[in-house]
C-alpha cells in the first residue's frame, strides 16, 4: 500500500534521487529525497532495502514495468503447476515426472533470470533488492507516495525446490505453485490499486 510523505520537489535535470535507508523515518527523507542523480558519483550501486524516488511520469512507467514482470512470472509459474499437475496424476510414471522434474528445473531458471533482469532505470524491481520506492504523486507535487515492491524470486515464493519424484511430492508441488500464483495475483492487484491512487492524486492537484 502507498503511504504519503512530503518532499522539496526534483530539481529539474534530477530523475531519481540517491538511495535512502528504510531505518530513517518517512520525516527524516524529506531533505534527502530530491537531491539529483541517479547514484553517487563514485559509482556504487544501491545499496540493499535502499528507498529510491522517481519523478511522477516515471513512476507511471515503473508500475507498468512492474506489471509487465508480474505477469511474465505468473505465466511462467502457471507453466509450472500445469507441469505438477501431470505429473501428479496416478498413471504418472518414473520417466514421465522425471521429465516434468527437468521441464521445472528449466522454468525456475527462466523465472530466476526474469526477475533478476527486470528493472527501471538501474533499480531492479522483483529481486529483493530494492523493496521501496518513493513516486512523485503528481507532475508538479512536493508530496510523495512510497511503493512496495514484490520479491518474486522463485525460493521467495517457494518453488525454487520443487520435487515431483513421487505422486504425493507432485501434489505438494502442486500446492505450492498454486500459493506462488496467489501471491503473484495479489502483488499484481496492489500494484494496480497503487497506480489508481497515483492517477487520482494527480488529477486532484495533490
Amino acid at each position: 500500500m502507498i503511504q504519503r510523505f512530503q518532499g522539496r520537489g526534483f530539481e529539474p535535470e534530477s530523475t531519481a534521487a540517491r538511495p535512502l535507508s528504510l531505518e530513517e523515518p518517512l520525516d527524516a527523507l524529506t531533505a534527502r529525497i530530491a537531491e539529483p542523480g541517479e547514484f553517487a558519483d563514485d559509482g556504487d550501486a544501491p545499496a540493499a532495502n535502499a528507498l529510491r524516488a522517481l519523478r511522477y511520469h516515471d513512476g507511471l512507467a515503473l508500475i507498468a514495468q512492474v506489471r509487465r514482470g508480474l505477469h511474465a512470472a505468473r505465466r511462467l509459474v502457471k507453466e509450472m503447476l500445469e507441469l505438477a499437475t501431470a505429473a501428479s496424476w496416478p498413471a504418472a510414471g518414473e520417466a514421465q515426472r522425471a521429465n516434468v522434474q527437468l521441464d521445472l528445473r528449466h522454468r525456475v531458471a527462466e523465472l530466476r533470470e526474469l526477475v533478476s533482469t527486470t528493472g527501471f532505470r538501474g533499480v531492479r524491481l522483483m529481486n529483493g533488492e530494492c523493496p521501496m520506492l518513493g513516486l512523485q504523486a503528481g507532475p508538479d507535487a512536493c508530496e510523495y507516495l512510497v511503493l512496495g515492491l514484490r520479491d518474486a524470486r522463485p525460493e521467495t515464493l517457494g518453488v525454487d525446490a520443487l520435487d515431483v519424484s513421487s505422486l504425493d511430492a507432485a501434489r505438494a508441488a502442486r500446492q505450492a505453485l498454486r500459493a506462488a500464483i496467489e501471491e503473484l495475483d495479489f502483488a499484481d492487484e496492489i500494484v494496480v490499486r497503487d497506480l489508481h491512487e497515483l492517477l487520482d492524486g494527480a488529477r486532484a492537484g495533490v
